[in-house]
Order: structure tokens, then C-alpha cells, then sequence
């Protein structure tokens, strides 16, 4: 079909770097990114320019950037055949009904052919982040918009989490942004590049003016990812649903709900977060499922793929339990798994970074580190903006490089001695770190290095227990050695046993 007019969908976002002449779009309502190279990311960038809603004119784009009109218009029907422009005008009835086409597909299941392939999300975002790669310039940030929340996890490693129900909660102990700051820093964000926002907390639905960030992201053309429990999204869906997020993260701990709600030391928890899935589903949100494994719901992790099997969803597993910002040790002294539990779950093939003896590539570890190699993604073109403005690396290692309350953007990136000797680290700066045989099945956290250290450099315990546990699995498996299969005996969540921790 061809068309003097398109439109552009109130579902899409993105970003176009002139300097590269590249650019990536969002699909969000399938979850499908795309990136575009030369004359193609010149005309994306005119599509991105126009305001979601609004015509755009096949001759206009053909007379500015001066291409054909009949490429133009080829072009443009590749792009209507994927979501990203409209023949017709966007009405809700429209929006409804893709929404209900959407619901229908698989995700990461649809296969594209012709000049427009379809692009993993890994692979779009690396490709952009690649062709934009320099030293100012920021693509995915993370807020962490405040501490406070409407669960009290056990193993939450935000500064001022309570692990038991007789201590006092500090979480709201900084003086938090307010909204014009943020919308000051997201403007300073947007001019350095910024593509995603991962919005997270504490829980983000906890800060006041949540909805507002949430819109003035979604007008600055960001593509939005959430990290909550869901528990005060119950009943806004719908709100959510026209700012058409990316992704959004929730926490199952269990299938089982005297165990998820132990976990959260919320009556009832399980429930309504479940709820707030199966909104979030039936308006085609792409949900992800977060489930942390510990000593608590080890034994019924697994129900909770049965949950993401129900709703279609991705589910992450993370045995890796961080300690608190704030010193506290007791989660890993009282939730960290075993190494016999360890070795249990590494051979799950839905577990990252599993073991498994019939694929030879997970028995060899990780040879792609060297001692000149970027230790981390993290503070070079990611960062995350702490409740009271602080720059730091990443969500787990609070290294300031700078106060954004305070301080412009670029004066942190032109000033900040910090973030300049972070950039130019290296793994060779890392004490012990890849001197033992068990260094290659290591994952590397710098975050924990430095909450048990105080520096990245000195290896961090949790990092290298894990390790090490991957390593003499790999050991029993290449020396036919019975392997562990079941986990052992553990006590049902008990509220009583959180009274017993203690901090230290």
C-alpha cells in the first residue's frame, strides 16, 4: 500500500545521534527494537522528531533530507508492516486493537523477514551503544526515585531496609529530588543521549511523583523499564498502559504464598502482585519476572516458573543475594545459599550461568577477560542517580562521581576525578582477581567488591564463593563424580526466625 501520509504511533520511541547518523526505535507494544544505520537512521530521525500522533508527509521528509519520495515511501511501508508508523490516524479503538493483536504473539517468538530484521533487544541496544560510545555520552540510566517501599524484603540491600519486624526503617533518611529537579536532570540526561530509564527504588510507586516522571519520560521519547513489586500498581494499569512501557520487572519469590509473603512481610503480597501480572498482561505490558533465590524459598523456587509459564512471561533467577549498602551482613550469613544448594541449582538450565555437562562451552568459564579489558559496563555509558542526586555506577555500587542536586551533568563529566579514574580502570587494577583457576567462572560484581571493601579492587567474598562453587561443579562433572540433585531439608518461611537477625 502506498501513502502520501503516515502517522506516527503513540507505541514507539527513540533515539537518533546525527553526529553517527544512527538511530534505534521502540516498538512497545511488541517489545522489539530496531536499529538503523546512514540514509535509513536520517529518516528515523525525522519520524522521532515528529510528536507522537502527528501527521508526517512523505514529500517533506524526500525534500529535506533529499532522498526519492517513492524510497521514502518503501521505506515508510516496511515500517507501518512493523508497528512503527500508521497508514491512518491513531485512535484509541486502533490502540485497543493492536493491543489485543499484541496480546496474541509470543514475544521473542515472531520472525522478521527482509531489510528490516528483527533485532534482539541485546543486539539493537549494543549496536547503538557501540556506534555512539564515547565519553559524554549517557544511554541508559537507572532512578532509583526513593528507599522507601510497600514491602520489607529480607534480603532488600537498600540503605535503611529493616531484615527483622523490631527494627526502625530509615529508608526515608535522604532528602529525596523533588520533581522539578528531576525534570531538570532527565533534560541534561535527554542532551547526553539518554535512550532507556529503568525506574526503580525502594518502590518507584512509593515516590509522589512517580506519574509524573512517568509522563514527562515517556514525552521525552525514553523508553521506560519499571523494577516494582506491583503492589500500589493494582488499579492503575491503565494509567500505565498509555505511557507504554518497555518492560516491567516484578518480584515473585514463590508460588507458594506463605513463603512469598514471608519473604516480603506482607500479608497477603503474593496475591495482589499476581493481580497486578495479570493486568499488565491483558494490556500487553511486557512483564518480567525477578525471583532471587535463597535459603528461604530454595526449595520452591521453581513454582514460580509455573507462574511465568501461566502468563507468558520472562522470568530472571539471581542466586547472587547482595548485602546492605548500609553494612549490614545477615544476608548473606543468613539467606546466601550453600554450596551443596549452589551446586543443586547451577545445573537448572533456567538459572544464568548453568552448569551443564552436555554443553561443553558452560564446563570452560569465562576466557574472554584479560588484563586490559573493561572490567564494567557500568559508569561509562550506564549510571544510576541515587533518591538524594548522587551519580553512581550502578544500583549496587554507590561510588559517587557526583551530585546532580547540586551540579550539571557535564560539569560531573568535565570535573569528577572519580568518574575519570573509573573510566580508565582496568582488570589488571584488581587485586587477585584472575590469578586462580576458579577466577574464570566469575561474574565479576565490582558492586560487592566494593560494599565489603570499600574499593573495587579488593575481590569480594560473595563473588568469589560462587565462583568457586561453579568451578567444583565443573570439577565433579569432568571427573563423573555423583552430582547433588536434590536440595536439603529447609525450614517454611517463619517470621520468628527474621526477629533472630541482627545486624553485624
Amino acid at each position: 500500500m502506498s501513502s502520501e501520509i503516515y502517522y506516527r504511533p503513540p507505541w514507539t520511541c527513540g533515539k537518533y545521534n546525527a553526529d553517527k547518523h544512527v538511530a534505534i526505535m521502540f516498538n512497545l507494544l511488541e517489545d522489539i527494537d530496531y536499529f538503523f544505520e546512514k540514509e535509513a537512521a536520517d529518516v528515523i530521525g525525522y519520524v522521532l522528531a515528529t510528536e507522537k500522533g502527528n501527521a508526517i508527509s512523505v514529500k517533506n521528509v524526500s525534500d529535506l533530507l533529499q532522498i526519492a519520495p517513492i524510497s521514502i515511501n518503501n521505506f515508510f511501508n516496511k515500517l507501518e508492516n512493523y508497528g512503527l508508523l500508521s497508514f491512518t490516524p491513531i485512535t484509541d479503538a486502533i490502540v485497543d486493537e493492536y493491543r489485543n493483536e499484541c496480546k496474541k504473539k509470543k514475544h521473542f517468538e515472531v520472525n522478521h523477514n527482509g531489510p528490516l530484521e528483527k533485532e534482539s533487544r541485546t543486539t539493537a541496544e549494543d549496536a547503538y551503544c557501540k556506534a555512539v560510545s564515547e565519553y559524554d555520552t549517557i544511554t541508559t540510566v537507572m532512578f532509583e526515585l526513593t528507599y522507601r517501599c510497600s514491602e520489607s524484603c529480607i534480603h532488600c540491600y537498600n540503605p535503611g531496609a529493616t531484615r527483622n519486624d523490631s527494627e526502625k526503617s530509615k529508608r526515608g533518611a535522604l532528602k529525596e529530588l523533588t520533581l522539578e529537579e528531576y525534570k531538570r536532570i532527565i533534560d541534561e540526561l535527554c542532551d547526553a543521549g539518554l535512550v532507556i530509564a529503568a525506574i526503580s527504588g525502594g518502590d518507584p510507586f512509593s515516590y509522589p511523583h512517580v506519574w509524573e516522571i512517568l509522563e514527562y519520560l515517556y514525552q521525552k521519547d525514553v523508553a521506560i523499564k519499571l523494577f516494582t513489586n506491583g503492589l500500589r500498581l493494582n488499579g492503575n494499569v491503565n494509567r500505565l498502559a498509555k505511557l507504554y512501557p518497555r518492560d516491567v520487572r516484578i518480584s515473585v519469590y514463590s508460588g507458594i504464598e506463605n513463603i512469598h509473603d514471608g519473604i516480603t512481610r506482607v500479608d497477603n503480597s503474593l496475591k495482589k502482585t499476581l493481580n497486578t501480572i495479570e493486568q499488565l498482561i491483558n494490556q500487553s505490558i511486557h512483564v518480567t519476572i525477578n525471583c532471587p533465590v535463597m535459603t528461604r524459598n530454595v526449595q520452591s523456587y521453581t513454582t514460580v516458573k509455573k507462574i511465568g509459564k501461566k502468563y507468558n512471561t520472562d522470568i530472571v533467577f539471581d542466586y547472587n543475594i547482595l548485602d546492605s549498602m548500609d553494612g549490614d551482613v545477615c544476608a548473606t550469613r543468613n539467606l546466601r545459599l550453600s554450596q551443596d544448594q549452589m551446586e543443586v541449582i547451577l545445573q537448572d538450565k533456567d538459572i544464568g550461568g548453568y552448569i551443564s555437562k552436555d554443553i561443553p562451552e558452560t564446563l570452560e568459564g569465562n576466557k574472554s577477560n584479560t588484563a586490559d579489558g573493561v572490567p564494567c559496563e557500568a559508569g561509562v555509558s550506564m549510571f544510576c542517580i541515587k533518591p538524594n542526586g548522587d551519580l553512581i555506577p550502578c544500583c549496587s555500587l554507590h561510588l559517587p562521581f557526583g551530585n546532580l542536586k547540586k551540579n550539571h551533568l557535564s560539569a560531573i563529566f568535565s570535573n569528577s576525578d572519580s568518574l575519570r579514574k573509573w573510566k580508565s580502570m582496568k582488570i589488571s587494577d584488581f587485586k587477585e582477581c584472575w590469578k586462580h583457576d576458579y577466577c574464570a567462572y566469575c561474574d565479576m560484581c565490582i558492586g560487592i567488591n566494593y560494599s565489603e571493601h570499600k574499593s573495587p579492587f579488593v575481590a569480594g567474598e560473595n563473588n568469589c564463593f560462587i565462583a568457586k562453587c561453579k568451578y567444583d561443579l565443573v570439577k565433579k562433572i569432568k571427573a563423573n563424580a555423583p552430582l547433588m540433585q536434590n536440595i536439603e531439608n529447609n525450614k517454611d518461611c517463619d517470621r520468628e526466625l527474621y526477629r533472630q537477625y541482627r545486624k553485624g
